[in-house]
């Protein structure tokens, strides 16, 4: 088969999100069996090559429009349609791409993500299915005490319209699945569970990649990820000021780029309300093998989201080095849950019940350690990756074979 992801993230010199890494660990794999694979996602940075191949995976990558950000600019009316704009443009340009491969090499099926698919369902010239990975509006439903942007509104009825006419939709977990089908009001059945394969390390990981000025004498606790409000940061720098002057030798490192969402001097000031300064240490972004650095040596990893589709970091801590870990309930967490998980489970949101957390660990680590090799064995029971695999090559079959397979979806 020759298989087509549209995906608006994939990774890069200047990093990558969740979607990018699953989307190129997935593909990496097809490669393996003898499949076609091609991402088609947006250049982010001019000196990028726009078309290469990565270890078999033929990339495409298209210039983003400049539209939205002229109409952002127009008092009122720019804001409120800016976002929605920027979803049609980003679309657009990613059909085209996607229509240019298929009259060179026909395109059996499209993956999409919810972002950017609109057109590529409307003019549709093969059969797509739909990894629904999370987006900002389903994120911002689980966030107490956030008013909705219009503009979120506004774009994601774009994206319903591409949610509802795909072929065939899966998504990485049963809490996130139910969520997509309340919102559209389709039935949970009509969507496949099929967590994300998750990328190992090629080779042993060592202290010797993490950076200088991380003493490897002091204890540290580790957040990995972007630094956005809805990733629970300010949860976190709560929790970390309640509890600095009672673990005084531990440190709060952060590994992860910014967000426009939670500017760094906001991040900065609770920083310095709560006398953290040499608590804290700001890694910014860091490639992966420096992240399995870090996890091997982090005393704890801390992940405190409002909402995950799946919790891939959360995962990889545990699953990699058996590092433990505090998370809030929230994505694959509540399907793996077991009752012997609750001293690491915590409310999102909840700072208080999270400095509970931080403190349990430090005083019993090796209970945690246990924690974590049990969440292992029960993870790897459930799903093995060569059956993740199988699932998704009989996603991709079913689709292009046009087989209904009774849950109403055509």
């Amino acid at each position: 088969m020759h298989i087509a992801f549209l995906s608006l993230d994939y990774p890069s010199a200047a990093g990558s999100g969740g979607v990018g890494i699953s989307v190129r660990t997935l593909a990496l794999e097809l490669v393996q069996k003898g499949h076609r694979v091609s991402v088609v996602s947006i250049q982010t940075g001019k000196a990028e090559k726009i078309s290469f191949t990565d270890e078999g995976i033929h990339i495409r990558l298209f210039r983003q429009g400049q539209l939205h950000w002229y109409l952002y600019r127009i008092p009122l009316a720019g804001p409120c349609l800016g976002l929605a704009v920027r979803e049609l443009e980003r679309s657009w340009s990613g059909y085209q791409l996607l229509k240019q491969i298929h009259s060179k090499n026909r395109i059996d099926v499209i993956e999409l993500t919810e972002q950017g698919g609109f057109f590529t369902v409307l003019f549709k010239f093969c059969r797509v299915v739909m990894r629904l990975h999370g987006e900002k509006y389903t994120i911002f439903r689980n966030m107490p005490c956030f008013t909705m942007p219009f503009r979120v509104h506004l774009s994601r009825l774009l994206q319903r319209f591409a949610i509802r006419h795909s072929d065939d939709l899966a998504a990485p977990s049963r809490a996130h699945a139910a969520e997509i089908a309340d919102e559209i009001h389709l039935s949970r059945a009509g969507i496949h569970i099929i967590p994300h394969l998750l990328s190992f390390p090629d080779g042993k990981t060592d202290t010797a990649d993490l950076p200088e000025y991380i003493d490897s004498s002091r204890p540290f606790f580790l957040f990995a990820g972007r630094l956005e409000r809805s990733k629970g940061i300010l949860t976190l720098l709560e929790a970390a000021g309640a509890v600095t002057a009672d673990i005084p030798r531990f440190r709060f490192v952060f590994a992860g780029g910014g967000h426009p969402g939670l500017p760094r001097s906001e991040i900065d000031r609770v920083v310095q309300e709560k006398h953290l300064e040499k608590a804290v240490i700001f890694l910014g972004h860091v490639e992966r093998r420096m992240l399995f650095s870090l996890y091997s040596r982090a005393w704890c990893c801390i992940f405190p989201s409002y909402y995950e589709s799946f919790g891939m970091a959360a995962l990889e801590s545990l699953l990699m080095h058996g590092c433990p870990a505090l998370v809030s309930r929230t994505g694959l967490f509540k399907e793996i849950y077991s009752p012997d998980m609750e001293r690491m489970v915590f409310s999102p949101g909840a700072a208080g019940e999270l400095a509970a957390g931080i403190r349990d660990v430090v005083d019993n680590r090796t209970a945690f350690m246990k924690m974590a090799r049990n969440i292992k064995k029960a993870y790897l029971a459930e799903y093995r990756p060569d059956e993740l695999l199988q699932k998704n090559l009989s996603l991709y079959q079913c689709a292009v074979s046009d087989i209904n397979d009774g849950t109403g979806r055509t």
